[in-house]
């Protein structure tokens, strides 16, 4: 990790290298980091869908959130989803856990569904996992410490 750092300093404007190493944050738990990371890529490039669904889906799932980060959570996959069409399994997955985050269960579960029915079948199982938690009126909360790269968008 510390060439990325090294390297994104000496190019703070390239939105690859900070969504690179914002996602290598995420999978370490480092979740404060992750946040401004993926914030920074979104502040260079908000127009990708990817900077937009990547900001949207720390804000909504890290154990860390705050009310404000679940209202632009939303709106960044809201963002995400438009720009997509509303076909992409990713991006329809991180505006049903932003939904959720909200409180917004019926439509987490309808942006879920779709998600599911989207996703490769290899990828499934933990769409499907978040699904019954939005079934359940429970927002999905990335874990305090990392287990398993496959539950993150």
């Amino acid at each position: 990790m510390d060439h990325l750092q090294i390297l994104l300093t000496q190019d703070i404007e390239d939105v690859d290298v900070c969504t690179r190493l914002g996602d290598l944050c995420l999978q370490t738990g480092n979740y404060k980091q992750a946040m401004q990371l993926r914030n920074q890529a979104y502040q260079i490039a908000p127009d990708r869908v990817d900077a937009a669904n990547n900001l949207a889906w720390i804000l909504a799932t890290t154990p860390i959130i705050e009310d404000q980060d679940v209202i632009r959570a939303v709106q960044l996959a809201e963002q995400a989803a438009d720009a997509s069409e509303h076909e992409s399994a990713g991006v329809l997955d991180t505006l049903a856990a932003a939904r959720a985050a909200a409180g917004d269960f019926p439509r987490a579960i309808k942006d879920q569904e779709k998600a599911v029915a989207l996703v490769p079948q290899s990828q499934r199982k933990a769409f499907q996992r978040r699904l019954e938690l939005y079934r359940k009126q429970q927002p999905f909360r990335l874990p305090q410490k990392p287990r398993d790269a496959s539950d993150q968008s």
